[in-house]
């Protein structure tokens, strides 16, 4: 339960950050730089015990990433591409 616990904490940063900074280009070099740390905190887990809550935490903000820039290329740009438009 613990592990959900700190995944939890990552995604929900990242979601709550791409959802109130307006996107500017950031996220992907954020998602890249995430997806590192991550990466290394993983090979590092299983060497040291200590790196097993960073290591979840990284996942989390690379699979918030994953989750909102999907959501957003699915349900949000078709909705901002027909805002102000009108159609009969």
């Amino acid at each position: 339960m613990r592990k959900l616990m700190w995944f939890t904490i990552g995604f929900a940063l990242i979601c709550a950050c791409c959802a109130y900074i307006p996107a500017t280009g950031w996220y992907q070099s954020v998602l890249i730089a995430g997806g590192i740390a991550c990466l290394a905190a993983m090979l590092g887990a299983s060497r040291w015990k200590g790196l097993r809550r960073p290591a979840m935490v990284f996942f989390g903000i690379c699979m918030g990433f994953v989750w909102f820039l999907l959501f957003q290329q699915n349900y949000l740009n078709p909705a901002i591409d027909l805002d102000g438009k009108t159609f009969t």
